[in-house]
């Protein structure tokens, strides 16, 4: 008989660990590790103890039991009594955080869920933005009045890069961006997006409209068409595991915000997954298959619609610290370095180099962990060769968890 859905499911003597993100964070004085979902599965956070954390990583569907409790008294000295390994176990069964029936059920509730949606929800208004439609305007009122322009006025934008970093966090660069954007005459908006919750295919272009508290934003459905010419059906298969994600979804907020009550526009979103395995094998993007193919599409949507769309990418910069895996602290000269590195980078950006951007990175490792990398080669290759123009770096330091994001606004006319 199958299990009651609201009782906790069977210990297995061989649990499995999803994939979570981990970090240091600091709780009353006290270092732990946060453990969250990236794919949104779950919603539950959990702070656990380095011991504890050593615990979980040894679930790996093969170590039993028996075999934790050896690999825990060999590396600290220490018997760990199987009752708190179940307690462990139960609460991560409880958050939906191993990999078993419990999980598969919540997956195919969230699946049903949101396949009867006929829009995309706005899953981080009330948390990461207002989710009233007066506050969130009044909100984005108050963030472009406190960011005024310093210098020119904005000209009709062909290309942007804006950040995705949290809407507070990165507040002057979205509005040094979408100051630009505002200008633009486009009808149609290229959101070239960072694909945080990978599913395992490089590009996932979404067919559901997306929901904003200031009104839908629809699609593009001929330029979707079109990519989906050339690209076929598959580029759509991944659209449900990016349902949580934010790179285009707050991009669709600012666009709704400048446009929705002066004129129909359209999008184009297209998540891009990581390409640093490419960096890797030392082989430039634009020679994989599946790259060149996605370019070509767009070049001809570009093409075919001289001067009526406009391409943003959704993209922060370094990701640097112990929250990504660092041992390191958060130093003046370890910043300094940072923004250095890159500034010199952006100078590629700029240029309209993508092979130029490649090579920085390829040069020293991607240490930083360029996350925008994939949005922003892509742009890049969509531009020939117009001239960028950097309007705001910053960076977002993290104290408790001795990391920074670095983010960046550029426009390209």
């Amino acid at each position: 008989m199958e299990s009651d859905p609201e009782q906790p499911a069977a210990t297995p003597e061989r649990p499995k660990i999803r994939p979570l993100e981990a970090f240091p964070v600091v709780v009353e004085n006290r270092q732990v590790v946060c453990l969250r979902d990236p794919q949104r599965i779950s919603d539950q956070t959990l702070f656990v103890s380095r011991h504890a954390y050593f615990i979980i990583s040894r679930f790996n569907g093969e170590n039993s039991i028996l075999d934790v409790q050896s690999d825990f008294a060999r590396r600290f000295g220490e018997i760990i009594f199987r009752e708190r390994i179940l307690e462990l176990i139960a609460q991560l069964d409880e958050a939906c955080f191993l990999d078993n029936d419990r999980f598969r059920r919540r997956l195919d509730d969230l699946k049903s869920e949101y396949d009867s949606r006929p829009l995309r929800k706005a899953c981080h208004a009330g948390t990461s933005y207002p989710a009233e439609p007066e506050a969130l305007r009044s909100r984005l009122d108050e963030i472009f009045a406190l960011h005024p322009p310093d210098g020119a006025s904005p000209k009709n934008a062909a290309a942007a890069v804006a950040p995705h970093i949290d809407i507070a966090a990165g507040a002057a660069a979205y509005a040094a961006a979408y100051r630009e954007i505002s200008a633009s005459d486009a009808d149609t908006f290229v959101i070239l997006g960072t694909a945080h919750s990978g599913s395992g295919d490089l590009f996932c272009v979404p067919e559901k409209d997306f929901e904003t508290p200031l009104g839908a934003v629809l699609l593009d459905r001929d330029a979707l068409e079109s990519v989906r010419t050339k690209l076929g059906d598959a580029v759509h298969d991944g659209e449900f595991h990016h349902r949580a994600e934010h790179s285009v979804e707050f991009q669709t907020v600012f666009l709704s915000y400048l446009f929705g009550a002066r004129r129909d526009f359209r999008i184009l979103p297209v998540l891009c997954d990581s390409f640093h395995h490419m960096l890797a094998a030392g082989v430039e993007p634009r020679d994989v298959p599946e790259v060149k193919n996605l370019v070509e599409a767009l070049l001809e949507i570009l093409r075919s619609r001289p001067g009526r769309v406009c391409v943003i990418a959704g993209a922060d910069l370094a990701h640097v610290g112990r929250r990504f895996g660092d041992d390191v602290a958060m130093t003046h000269v370890l910043l300094e370095r940072v923004k250095r590195e890159d500034l010199e980078m952006l100078e590629r950006v700029e240029a309209c180099d993508p092979a130029g951007f490649f090579a920085s990175l390829a040069g020293d490792g991607d240490w930083r962990r360029i996350c925008g990398f994939s949005a922003i080669y892509l742009m890049l290759n969509l531009l020939d060769g117009k001239r960028g123009r950097l309007l705001l770096y910053d960076q977002a330091v993290e104290q408790q968890a001795q990391s920074v994001v670095s983010f960046a606004a550029l426009a390209y006319h």
